[in-house]
């Protein structure tokens, strides 16, 4: 018999322990779930994925592991508990945090920042949907730590928390929730306001902005973009992602001389950023001119240039690494190439491409994926 892994086993001899089946293991994790609202799958998927790890076939990805630490009962104390998000000495300052909010000090604003840095990795990953509830959960013990924070270390903790709500924001407005986006959008411009973070101020800017594109609002979406870049002492980066959504805004409305103007300053923004990468915030760490190519790219198919935007998106995607490819962020790309190829009547390899996504739709559990690739599906009909 073909030995499986340790962590496999550990799973399986922790549900044996309690006696629990694999069906009853599928409720408790969906229990878990349920009370840090998390999405989950049938309860049938559950079982089968339940199998799979046991086996040793898979191993389980966030945010199964935290669902687990729950069902199981490990370090019930707090919401920071280990994962393999972050490591065991970050997890237990957290938890301490969270028992004692008035014991901030600089241990815990480091900790802080490496699990925001690690939900942004997993998210590029993974998808938003999978850490809404983790990450809106987590954002209760900040705003405490907040509440509770004093002299010299308030600014510090507003810094974090702004970043901590910006994120928040942006997994439900990724998983098409815009009302709770924008709200904790308004919390995040009020930490920073207070702490007259201007990087902040203009990236909170340019992600409404970016409601307003996704709502089909040009007009704010344009406006608020600008507004992002009116201060010159915000980062070439920052001033880049405003200076990008402008340009996509312009190419709805069909200006492809504005387009092209502001996609080209875009790419100067993002090099000088390059040019001095300690000097950009860290929500930034994305951007790049690999990221503009597929910006310009969706770009040039809104202006109805498709296979310009094809190649283009080709090369960002190449760009990547192999396993940020399969994204769910990355497959918005590949499906606008699809799209792109359906305009120039290529319905063969339009139909393949959107194979491709529905393969990462169901990976990533992917609503938003899934309810564009329905769309799709019926513009070709």
């Amino acid at each position: 018999m073909e030995e499986i892994p340790t962590w496999a086993g550990r799973l399986r001899s922790g549900r044996r322990e309690r006696g629990w089946s694999q069906k009853e293991m599928a409720r408790r994790l969906t229990l878990a779930a349920d009370a840090l609202q998390i999405p989950m799958p049938g309860r049938e998927s559950l079982v089968r994925s339940i199998k799979n790890w046991e086996a040793g076939k898979h191993r389980p990805r966030d945010p199964y592991p935290l669902l687990y630490a729950h069902a199981f009962g490990a370090d019930e104390s707090g919401l920071f508990r280990q994962t393999s998000l972050w490591p065991q000495q970050d997890a237990e300052r957290l938890d301490e945090a969270a028992r004692a909010p008035r014991r901030l000090d600089l241990g815990v604003l480091d900790s802080l920042a490496h699990v925001l840095a690690a939900q942004r990795r997993t998210e590029d990953l993974v998808g938003s949907a999978p850490l809404l509830g983790v990450v809106t959960a987590q954002l209760t013990v900040v705003e405490r730590l907040v509440i509770d924070s004093r002299g010299p270390f308030r600014r510090p903790m507003l810094d974090m928390a702004s970043q901590w709500s910006q994120f928040a924001g942006w997994l439900h407005a990724n998983s098409s929730r815009p009302v709770d986006a924008n709200r904790y959008y308004d919390r995040a411009l009020e930490w920073s306001t207070e702490t007259d973070d201007r990087n902040m101020i203009a990236t909170i800017l340019s992600m409404k902005g970016y409601l307003g594109w996704l709502s089909g609002r040009v007009e704010p979406m344009i406006g608020l973009s600008q507004a992002a870049q009116r201060e010159r002492t915000v980062s070439p980066g920052v001033r880049a992602l405003g200076a990008q959504q402008e340009a996509r805004g312009h190419a709805l409305t069909g200006d492809g001389e504005a387009t092209d103007r502001k996609l080209d300053e875009a790419l100067e923004l993002a090099q000088a950023a390059g040019e001095h990468p300690e000097e950009e915030p860290p929500w930034i760490y994305f951007y790049d001119s690999d990221y503009l190519l597929m910006q310009r790219g969706l770009a040039y198919r809104l202006l109805g240039r498709h296979s310009a935007a094809i190649e283009l998106i080709q090369q960002g995607l190449a760009a990547l690494p192999v396993e940020v490819r399969r994204s769910e962020w990355a497959a918005q790309y590949l499906l606008h190439s699809a799209e792109a190829h359906a305009a120039m009547a290529d319905i063969t390899q339009a139909r393949a491409v959107a194979a491709d996504v529905a393969e990462i739709a169901r990976a990533t559990d992917s609503t938003r994926l899934q309810r564009r690739l329905r769309r799709f599906e019926a513009q070709l009909q």
